[in-house]
This record gives C-alpha cells, sequence and structure tokens, in this order.
C-alpha cells in the first residue's frame, strides 16, 4: 500500500524564525492515526472559535436515486474582468509548467485564498482555500486540524488574493470550522475537505466559484484547474495556477501528473471544471503518493453535508439597530427601564445578551443592566433593559451604550457592529447629602474665559468642584487665601474636593485658543 503524505502547508516555528516544510514528499505523516475507524466517517466536528467548543455533527443526508451531477451555486463574478485559465501540458515529476497568476485580484482567482492556521502548541500552518459562497470557504482538513499539533487550529485567517504580504480584499477570521470525522478522526484522505465559515462577506468584493459532486464519466478526462499558494515557489507568499487533464478518477480522488502540479502549501486549494454556466470546484487539493498527486473528491454524500451546512448558516449576525435614553442629568441612585432594539441579520435563531454600559470617554465603561434576548432568524426584538445608575458613577457624563453579544457567547458571521452609543448623560449626586452650592452651564467659544464666585460658610465639612461636558475646559481655582489649583476635564470629567476654607472662592473656567469648535461645558459646586 502506497504511503502518503499530505500537500502540507508550510509549518512556521513558533519563534517566527526559520520557515520549515512539513515533512518531505514521500514520507509518512508524523500524526497518529486511530486504530478504530469511525462508524460513519461522513459525520463531522464544528470548531466555534468564539466559545472554544468543539461539537460532533451527524452524517450526511444520502441522494435518492442517481444524481451522476450535482451542483451548488456558481460562479459570481466581481466584474466582467477575468483570466483565462490556458491549458498548460506539464508533468508532476518532470518539468514544472505552473505558472504564476499576475494578477490575482481578477476574477476567478479573487477567489482562492491564502490561510494562516494556529494550533495549540504554537505551531503556524500555511495553506489554501477557495470561496464557495459570499462568506464560505473550502480547504483542505488538515489544513485546520492536525492531531500532532494539538487537533484543531486555535485561529484561522483567511485572506483573499494574497500577494505578498498584501490583502486587497481584506483579512477575514473563520469563526466556525467544521472537518469530517473520517478526517479529525481516522485521518482518511478521501474526507480531507473542511467548511470556514467566516466573520465577513469577502465574496461580495472577490466573487466566488460553485461547488458540486460529479459522476466518473464527468470527471475523467477533464480539464481541471486549480490556484493555491506552493510554499516551493517565492516561498508561498504569491499565488500560482496549473491547469490540466484529470487523468484517473477513484471514488474518494480525483489524481493527475502528467499536465498539473501541486506542492505543499498548496492544500486546500480548490479543483475546478469550467461550464458554460460558470466554474464548479469539484475536489480540494490535498495528499501526493510516490506517482500521483490528489485532490479529495466532493462525493455525493460530502456535497449534501457540505450544502446543509451552508444552508443552517451556523453564524447569527446581532446588531442593535437604537437604544432608549436616560435623562440628560440623573441622581445616582437611579433606576430606568431602556429598550434596545435587536436585529439578527444571521439565518440562524440564537439567544445571548443584551447589556448597557456608562461609557466615560472613549474605552472605560462599567456596566449598569443587562437583559437576555431571543432573537429569530432575520426578525427585529426589543429588550427592555433595566438599568441602575449607582452612586459610585456620579459626578461625571457619560455615553449610553448597549451591546448585545457582550461575552461572545455566539459565533457570530459580524462582531464590529455589535454595540451603539445612545444619548450622553452625566450623573449627579444624592442631594440629600450634597446640596448645590452652584451651578454654571456655558456654551464656550475658542479663547473664552468664565468667572464664578463661591462664598463658602464657615462649618463646611466638603467642597467638591465637577467640570464635565467638554474635552479641552480648565477650571483655574482660587482659594480665599490665594492660593491656585487646575482642574482639567481631561476625556470628559474631572472632580476635585477641597478642604473648604471659609471666604470667597473664584473659579475660572477656561476654553484653549487652539479649540476646534464650541464646547458645552458645565461647572458644579457641592459643599457639605
Amino acid at each position: 500500500m502506497m504511503r502518503r503524505t499530505p500537500i502540507r502547508a508550510v509549518l512556521l516555528a513558533a519563534t517566527g524564525a526559520a520557515v520549515v516544510l512539513a515533512g518531505d514528499a514521500g514520507t509518512a505523516v508524523s500524526a497518529p492515526r486511530d486504530r478504530a475507524r469511525s462508524a460513519s466517517p461522513d459525520a463531522a466536528q464544528t470548531k466555534r472559535f468564539a466559545t472554544g467548543e468543539v461539537r460532533d455533527r451527524g452524517g450526511a443526508a444520502r441522494s435518492r436515486g442517481e444524481q451522476p451531477d450535482r451542483r451548488r451555486g456558481g460562479a459570481a463574478a466581481r466584474s466582467g474582468r477575468e483570466r483565462s485559465e490556458d491549458l498548460r501540458p506539464r508533468a508532476i515529476f518532470g518539468a514544472d509548467d505552473r505558472f504564476p497568476v499576475l494578477d490575482p485580484t481578477a476574477y476567478p482567482y479573487a477567489a482562492v485564498c491564502k490561510v494562516f492556521a494556529e494550533f495549540p502548541y504554537g505551531d503556524v500552518l500555511e495553506g489554501s482555500a477557495i470561496l464557495v459562497s459570499e462568506r464560505h470557504a473550502l480547504t483542505a482538513g488538515h489544513v485546520i486540524h492536525d492531531a500532532a499539533l494539538g487537533g484543531f487550529a486555535e485561529r484561522v485567517t483567511v485572506i483573499p488574493a494574497y500577494d505578498f504580504g498584501d490583502a486587497p480584499f481584506g483579512s477575514f477570521e473563520a469563526a466556525d470550522v467544521t472537518a469530517f470525522t473520517g478526517w479529525t478522526r481516522d485521518r482518511d484522505f478521501d474526507w480531507d475537505v473542511a467548511l470556514l465559515a467566516l466573520d465577513g462577506d469577502p465574496g461580495y468584493d472577490t466573487g466566488w466559484l460553485g461547488f458540486g459532486a460529479y459522476a466518473d464519466t464527468t470527471l475523467a478526462g477533464a480539464t481541471v484547474h486549480t490556484a493555491g499558494y506552493p510554499a516551493d515557489r517565492d516561498a508561498g507568499r504569491a499565488m500560482w495556477g496549473a491547469s490540466g487533464i484529470a487523468e484517473s478518477v477513484l471514488p474518494g480522488q480525483v489524481q493527475f501528473r502528467g499536465a498539473l502540479d501541486a506542492a505543499r502549501g498548496q492544500s486546500g486549494s480548490g479543483l475546478w471544471l469550467r461550464f458554460s454556466d460558470g466554474r464548479y470546484v469539484a475536489g480540494i487539493v490535498s495528499s501526493e503518493t510516490s506517482t500521483w498527486n490528489r485532490a479529495t473528491r466532493i462525493t455525493e454524500p460530502m456535497f449534501d453535508a457540505l450544502a446543509a451546512w451552508m444552508d443552517e448558516e451556523l453564524l447569527p449576525d446581532f446588531r442593535p439597530v437604537s437604544v432608549g435614553a436616560l435623562p440628560a442629568e440623573v441622581f445616582a441612585p437611579h433606576a430606568a427601564t431602556i429598550p434596545v432594539a435587536v436585529v439578527n441579520e444571521g439565518a440562524a435563531p440564537a439567544s445571548t445578551d443584551v447589556a448597557l454600559f456608562a461609557r466615560d470617554g472613549l474605552y472605560a465603561r462599567t456596566e449598569i443592566g443587562r437583559a437576555r434576548v431571543h432573537v429569530p432568524a432575520g426578525s427585529t426584538v426589543t429588550a427592555y433593559v433595566q438599568a441602575n445608575v449607582r452612586p459610585a458613577l456620579a459626578g461625571a457624563s457619560y455615553d449610553l451604550v448597549a451591546e448585545v453579544n457582550p461575552e461572545d457567547e455566539v459565533a457570530e458571521s459580524e462582531t464590529a457592529d455589535d454595540a451603539i452609543a445612545g444619548r450622553e448623560f452625566a450623573v449627579m449626586p444624592d442631594f440629600a447629602l450634597l446640596a448645590p452650592f452652584a451651578t454654571a452651564y456655558r456654551s464656550m467659544e475658542p479663547g473664552a474665559i468664565d468667572r464664578f464666585v463661591l462664598d463658602v460658610p464657615a462649618g463646611a465639612s466638603l467642597l467638591r468642584l465637577v467640570l464635565t461636558g467638554a474635552f479641552d475646559a480648565a477650571a483655574e481655582v482660587r482659594r480665599p487665601d490665594g492660593s491656585t489649583e487646575l482642574l482639567v476635564s481631561g476625556r470628559r470629567n474631572a472632580v476635585a474636593e477641597f478642604a473648604p476654607a471659609p471666604g470667597r472662592w473664584e473659579i475660572d473656567l477656561r476654553r484653549p485658543l487652539d479649540g476646534t469648535r464650541i464646547r458645552t461645558a458645565r461647572l458644579r459646586a457641592v459643599v457639605r
């Protein structure tokens, strides 16, 4: 029996130093193989990166009757600009006739992706993939799951049309990866295919290819095309293509050697056919023997499973579309019910939390309420969140921010739009203890100076000054003895407490001349 090794990705040392190829051609794979085969090799496992969960999936639904050629999707061109796949006869073990793809942004090559997979033990594998929908890509199972490296990769980065470090359409993370247990448990190359569900929709810019399960008579002798990132050309940093004849068709493999070539690092590349209605992926470049390069063939049960997983659309996409408001000023403690409208733009229902935050500046925030919401696919639901503004927040201004799925418990297709900012509000102290002594509101132009005078009575134990609402305002405080202190608002607010010497206190509120626009400043003085 011939020994096979994956046409491997490049294995990078964890230190990022020298590049080492994972295994030599013709040697056995070092990862262990389970002794017992799975009862159903077309069952699968899904890794969800948001939660780290690995869950088992059932076997694929089987087709009834003879359906020799089954296909899904089709070529979705980004534009009319294409590069033809010329037939270039070549020998796998002789002359190398692969060609560089000079314009990887032209369809169909724009749908070819570079893959970086980071594994639990610190290893990084480089491979290839092909987009088969706006947000799904196919790759080889061994690119994202390797028992010797700790199982599933912990992070998978996908870059369409990657070219010497350039990402013309952006870089995307896999939110879910699903691989057949025929590979993850048995290391069977007939099941060396994985589906990547991305956290964005690059296919709308790049286009994508369909995929299909084809009969032996369709595949044998057909002209097939592939492109990917072989490590032996430009160190895997540029796309190379090849075209040729499918010379041998097995139940789970398509074999080629006389007119098509592939090398390590190109694992996961699509092997596609061109028809009058578009291009369709019929296999995924996977392995080699001493005499053949091989692509794992998309069979009918594999086709059924891949189509079902894509139809499920494992990834909901939450987005808050509106958030209610607190009053412009609230006195802590304060309670209110805030409505937050949440839309699920994905195709799967899911339940998650909606959290409210008081955000001070750009980063610092304090949670003030949370509620649970279930949003059906394609629907909008309003969650009613009980907000509790605590005394600890007193003396500052905040933005009210609503965020869905704050703990990333549900894997989403897009997380950049999970939060929405509402109205700004200021939190005042509880005036049962702190009586207002003076309050001033000013709309100040750059360079403006405004003076406030406080007469602090004898017997006061505390003087607190709160400056809010202006990024670039400052207050110069002059005590009765003539000493001064500067109070600067910083990001949003400044609070200072003074020993309240009785007498006349003067506060000059200033705006610097280099201010860009009118700001609203609020100065509050309280004594106790």
